[in-house]
């Protein structure tokens, strides 16, 4: 690159320019030196690049931040709510003809364990 953000080539020399800028802020060495002053050092551009770096930080954080997709529930997981929907249907027009379905329940559990023993 002929000097970055210095020379004719506008938005390209910038980009270009960015990079180095980039790399001066992790310490590293930059070759766009113009009179012993690194081109692509001006507080625009340093401003410019630590601009995109939080960017891409908080784009990272946001996305870690974001909850996994709904799965779809699986055709035997349909089938058992929809039997549990079913029953809880049945035991409720049991109930309203005046059957205790939850007392027949414990009565039939409690002579099931008097059969076991």
């Amino acid at each position: 690159d002929g000097g970055g953000g210095a020379g004719g080539s506008g938005g390209a020399g910038g980009a270009s320019g960015s990079r180095k800028s980039s790399g001066m802020l992790r310490g590293g060495n930059s070759s766009g030196t113009v009179g012993g002053a690194v081109a692509s050092e001006t507080p625009y551009l340093r401003r410019k690049v630590v601009d995109k770096e939080e960017v891409k930080r908080r784009q990272q954080q946001k996305g870690m931040n974001m909850l996994p997709p709904v799965q779809q529930a699986s055709s035997q997981e349909k089938r058992f709510a929809q039997n549990l929907d079913a029953g809880s249907v049945a035991k409720q027009r049991l109930e309203s003809q005046g059957f205790d379905v939850g007392r027949l329940a414990e009565v039939a559990s409690a002579s099931a364990d008097d059969e076991g023993a």
